[in-house]
């Protein structure tokens, strides 16, 4: 959809990688149709706006140089992979840039499914968030492969492992397997479901596989400092973090340039909506310091600022960020070892090991949030569970440091959170399903006059009610503290 005036264009990145003379040539582009910068996307892509009287240009000249976009319409994602962290970021694996280079130049088609290309040692890119998920195994250029179905959470994992340079090949046919299919049937009428998908590839395709010998351990999550200047093998890589995630278009020339003077073939774009530049040589760091300075582009944020994740296009989210990031800070607060992210729509794709979910109760006249963290706090499980129902913007930046709590004794107890919350029946909450509130998350209630909210995790300090006073525990005199509203016409809120 269009937004007034205005297309919405999306240029897809192969693995999060812009070849620089690419690269040179969107920018020429952009810049006659009047585009100020650009901000990327979760899955490595760069975003933009272009006006509708300028669209005819811009869409001729995108075509006549061969860069692939898309307006208004999300048909085709990006195929996100780990290069951007490979070399620079040690992960002791046999995947090399090389080898993501091989497997990217065989892409002959625009999927339609969402693939995902991920070293198996790394915590920089998400493994399962596409419908395609090849993960490297320890078996040299073979890969496990995790299929989720379309508009499902339902994943498996493949029966044997998939050599590289079958993956372009295995993944066109399972696309036109997966989306070629009516009511759950394939086009043969057979129920649509793992082992007929396996079994008619096997037998219809002579794929290069191996057998499985074992299963793929989920590394523990570890998110590099990703910004700044870094040294590497002899040379040094940049990462570029702006605060207001948005690249002007006159720095992303400059960049351009400076690559093409020193020879530096590509810009690499990550899932965390920053760039990292490889193979400076040690006498151009200094055109690049120059360059950072005519921009005044700030290096090393605090890793507080830098864990985060939202939805593509969404400012409010990066307003909700900052606001919280903003009060960690004040607290001086640490939450180091997890990443968050901000899911405010239902289809969003997020990456993160505490997520906060947007949510409305009382018909849409409060508007709030539900935490949500990962099984062992890893971005990267396929399990989730409710840290807390319903919380109000500012109560977020306690709830979220209370979280971080359960995440310090998850490590210093050294067992998983899973077990705790899996003991009682209503505790467990599989993703993006429903879920029992516990007593205490159920506590919740709300003036039916100014909607003030009661939620006995933080009590009322206005009227001296401690934190973990429970509704029914409240004196019979109490009043909302906002209109004084008296208690017994307060309302329950539910899930």
């Amino acid at each position: 959809m269009t937004t007034g005036i205005q297309h919405q264009i999306k240029i897809n990145l192969r693995g999060g990688i812009a070849p620089v003379g690419m690269m040179s040539s969107l920018l020429q582009i952009a810049k006659r149709v009047g585009v100020v910068g650009f901000r990327i996307g979760t899955r490595q892509q760069l975003l933009t706006t272009i006006s509708i009287r300028n669209y005819a240009y811009f869409s001729k000249a995108m075509t006549a140089a061969g860069i692939d976009f898309e307006v208004d319409i999300e048909e085709h994602p990006n195929i996100i992979s780990s290069y951007p962290g490979a070399a620079v970021f040690h992960s002791g694996t046999w995947l090399s840039e090389g080898i993501y280079q091989d497997i990217l130049s065989q892409f002959t088609y625009r999927p339609r499914l969402k693939i995902n290309i991920s070293d198996n040692n790394q915590s920089f890119t998400p493994f399962f968030t596409g419908h395609l998920n090849f993960i490297a195994s320890p078996n040299d250029n073979y890969w496990y492969l995790y299929v989720r179905f379309p508009k499902s959470n339902t994943m498996f994992c493949w029966d044997n492992l998939i050599y590289s340079t079958e993956i372009p090949h295995i993944s066109q046919i399972l696309e036109n397997m997966l989306l070629n299919t009516s009511e759950g049937t394939n086009e043969r009428g057979k129920t649509f479901d793992q082992d007929i998908i396996q079994n008619d590839i096997n037998k219809d395709y002579r794929l290069l596989t191996r057998p499985m010998t074992e299963p793929l351990e989920l590394p523990r999550f570890m998110l590099p400092y990703y910004e700044g200047f870094n040294r590497y093998g002899g040379r040094t890589w940049l990462g570029i973090y702006r605060r207001n995630e948005f690249f002007r278009l006159t720095f992303l020339e400059s960049i351009a340039q400076l690559c093409q003077e020193t020879k530096i073939g590509q810009i690499c774009i990550t899932p965390w909506r920053s760039l990292i530049i490889k193979g400076i040589e040690e006498p151009y760091r200094l055109s690049w310091e120059k360059i950072l300075g005519k921009f005044d582009i700030n290096l090393r944020h605090a890793a507080i600022e830098l864990n985060w994740q939202h939805t593509d296009r969404a400012i409010e989210d990066v307003k909700l960020k900052n606001y919280i990031v903003e009060e960690f800070n004040r607290r001086d607060a640490r939450t180091f070892g997890v990443s968050f992210a901000i899911k405010s729509q239902p289809k969003s794709e997020v990456f993160g090991s505490i997520i906060i979910k947007k949510k409305s109760i009382l018909g849409g006249l409060i508007n709030g949030y539900r935490i949500l963290y990962k099984e062992g706090f890893n971005p990267n499980s396929r399990k989730s569970f409710v840290h807390k129902e319903f919380a109000l913007k500012v109560e977020l930046p306690s709830v979220l440091l209370e979280l971080y709590k359960k995440y310090q004794a998850y490590l210093n107890e050294n067992k998983t959170v899973s077990d705790d919350l899996e003991e009682t029946e209503d505790s467990h909450f599989r993703a993006d399903t429903p879920s029992v509130l516990s007593h205490t998350q159920a506590d919740i209630y709300a003036c039916p006059n100014c909607l003030t909210v009661y939620d006995a995790a933080f009590g009322d300090e206005l009227n001296h009610i401690s934190k973990g006073t429970s509704f029914d525990a409240l004196p019979t005199d109490y009043v909302c503290p906002t209109c004084a509203t008296p208690k017994l016409e307060f309302k329950k809120v539910l899930s």
